[in-house]
């Protein structure tokens, strides 16, 4: 076997969750979330340089979108 193939067979939990933070792959709908993040106070110019993909959001839409994308990308793993 392939040493990295023993991570695929490894039970890990669909949400890791403490006090403060939730650690889970996006879910259909996660685009709302995302978008109003970026929409609340002045997010955009904060995440900028940082989150730019966050920061330059156009609308839900286009948040899920990305959102579904993301998830995609962590199945393919």
């Amino acid at each position: 076997m392939n040493p990295k193939d023993q991570y695929l067979i490894k039970d890990i939990p669909e949400t890791i969750q403490t006090k403060h933070t939730t650690i889970r792959r996006y879910r259909n709908g996660d685009g709302v979330p995302i978008y109003a993040l970026a929409e609340r106070k002045n997010n955009r110019e904060h995440l900028k340089g940082i989150a730019d993909d966050v920061a330059g959001l156009k609308s839900v839409e286009e948040a899920e979108v990305k959102a579904r994308k993301h998830r995609a990308e962590w199945a393919k793993r």
